[in-house]
């Protein structure tokens, strides 16, 4: 299990499990709905667990930018686009969808047990 949660102070937290959660504007086509920001896509973006056998079954989190302007993750570095790529999301990861400025988004693993 996992979860993505808004830094604003009423912002919404999502949880994450086996499957795949659509991230956009569009109620209607996405699981994840970010609102109020036009440089989100209608479908931005995909997060997706894959099962990993090593040694036991395990999930691990990936992210896919499906969108016009990109995804912003963090990194040591600091912000990151990603544009038409998938990446590995770890705990803590925080992501911006679309805008620089835009609202903040914290990726959490709260296990990695794919049976949750």
């Amino acid at each position: 299990m996992a979860s993505l949660r808004s830094h604003l102070p009423q912002g919404n937290t999502w949880s994450l499990g086996a499957g795949m959660y659509r991230i956009g504007r569009k109620p209607e086509e996405n699981e994840i709905i970010i609102t109020g920001d036009k440089s989100v896509s209608n479908y931005h973006a995909n997060i997706f667990c894959r099962n990993v056998f090593s040694p036991t079954l395990t999930c691990t989190f990936h992210l896919e930018d499906r969108s016009t302007y990109g995804t912003l993750i963090s990194t040591p570095d600091g912000w990151q686009r990603i544009h038409r790529e998938t990446v590995i999301l770890t705990s803590g990861m925080q992501l911006k969808f679309g805008n620089p400025n835009g609202e903040i988004f914290e990726f959490v693993i709260e296990s990695d047990n794919c049976h949750n």
